[in-house]
């Protein structure tokens, strides 16, 4: 059955035939049904139009294009459509289906949208079309699969938001999109892209989490600034090597910072010492310990000593023992002990044994590590161990 099609600007009690058989009059506010079963079907109420009969509904099949619904008074119109060969429902603005079975803009200078609910591949879809006066092509914007699964597959390639939430009187907006032309990024206070946006708040820091192009995970911030932001890198993981990165807080790494367990890519041990029971005077360097050959790669090294040795001071009042270690031929730490002798009192000796662990990064290259030891007077005395137990480890983190 061919759709209904009303004139346009009927006159009072103007009739006409519809192709359902029925004939239909004008009674200055609606259609009603005319001749001999003459049955008012809506009935006005001030400014809306209700059914008499409330407990019927309404059956709008549509017509061949399947537009069932035409709503709006401007040249854009609002349709509500359902396919005519599959189970797919359609709500359009600015676009409607011609006769040739295409989608067209009514006002070409503007977009269109639809939102389609499609029972066949039960998907639920939003789609744009941007101002066009030839056929519309409907890219998807977004999508939702019968698993809950959200899809947003028409973004700017390049760097932008896809998503961003909107706290009521707050500036900064959390913004989440991907990284052309991999990677994507979750910020705080400023838009993904594309550029280097401005901070939302401009009173407040940012702070970006983002998988980047070049295959590392990582951590910015950009401090408070009504300008472009710059943004630091103070933690990253790189995926080329798998080492973590990161700022140590003032330059230094504390024991709470080094994990049971940590694995070394490489170590050396004692090579030479000095020998048992060797009595050391000179108030000039003299090595104690020596360590084989290690080569790094630029990472964390850490330096263990264990000495057995005695110092005798010999004199009273305030003496020194200075005990320092090198890395071929540099100094790299000074271990000072001082010792309060009272006067009056004679032949005190002192056990040395192990030193604090000693942390640094040197550049990549094959050192060697002494323990050298000397004496603030020739009169007191350095007196190696008896039994040679004295060593040194050096290890680099992996």
């Amino acid at each position: 059955m061919a759709a209904l099609d009303f004139p346009n600007s009927p006159t009072l009690n103007q009739q006409y035939a519809a192709p359902n058989g029925v004939t239909y009059q004008w009674d200055g506010t609606a259609w009603i049904v005319s001749g001999s079963a003459a049955v008012q079907l809506w009935t006005a109420s001030g400014t809306t139009l209700l059914p008499t009969d409330p407990t019927k509904t309404v059956s709008a099949p549509g017509d061949p294009q399947g537009n069932a619904v035409l709503v709006g008074a401007t040249t854009p119109k609002m349709r509500l459509y359902h396919s005519t060969t599959i189970a797919q429902s359609t709500i359009a603005e600015n676009a409607g289906i011609n006769a040739s079975g295409n989608w067209v803009s009514d006002d070409t200078s503007k977009p269109a949208w639809l939102m389609q609910m499609n029972a066949n591949t039960d998907n639920f879809y939003v789609q744009h079309n941007v101002a066009s006066s030839g056929n519309l092509t409907w890219p998807v914007m977004l999508g939702l699969d019968n698993t809950g699964k959200l899809s947003l597959p028409n973004l700017a390639a390049s760097s932008s938001d896809a998503l961003v939430v909107t706290a009521v009187g707050q500036a900064a907006k959390p913004h989440f999109g991907p990284l052309g032309p991999v990677g994507w990024a979750l910020r705080s206070n400023a838009p993904v892209g594309p550029g280097n946006p401005s901070l939302d708040d401009t009173t407040r820091p940012n702070w970006s989490i983002q998988v980047d192009n070049n295959d590392q995970f990582a951590a910015y911030r950009a401090p408070a600034t009504a300008g472009a932001p710059a943004y630091t890198k103070p933690f990253y993981v790189n995926g080329a090597d798998g080492k973590t990165y990161c700022t140590l807080g003032n330059s230094q790494i504390n024991a709470p910072m080094l994990i049971p367990g940590a694995a070394w890519r490489t170590s050396a041990g004692t090579a030479s010492r000095a020998a048992a029971a060797t009595n050391i005077s000179s108030t000039a360097l003299t090595q104690i310990l020596a360590s084989n050959p290690i080569t790094t790669s630029g990472g964390l090294v850490i330096i263990c000593v264990n000495l057995d040795g005695r110092f005798y001071p010999v004199q009273t009042g305030v003496q020194f023992l200075v005990v320092e270690i090198q890395r071929s031929g540099t100094n790299i730490f000074d271990w000072i002990t001082e010792y309060e002798i009272p006067a009056g009192s004679f032949n005190h000796a002192f056990g040395v044994g192990g030193l604090c662990p000693v942390l640094e990064k040197p550049a990549a290259g094959t050192y060697t590590y002494t323990v050298l030891v000397r004496m603030s007077t020739t009169s007191q005395i350095y007196r190696t161990g008896s039994y040679s137990s004295s060593t040194i480890a050096i290890y680099e983190f992996a």
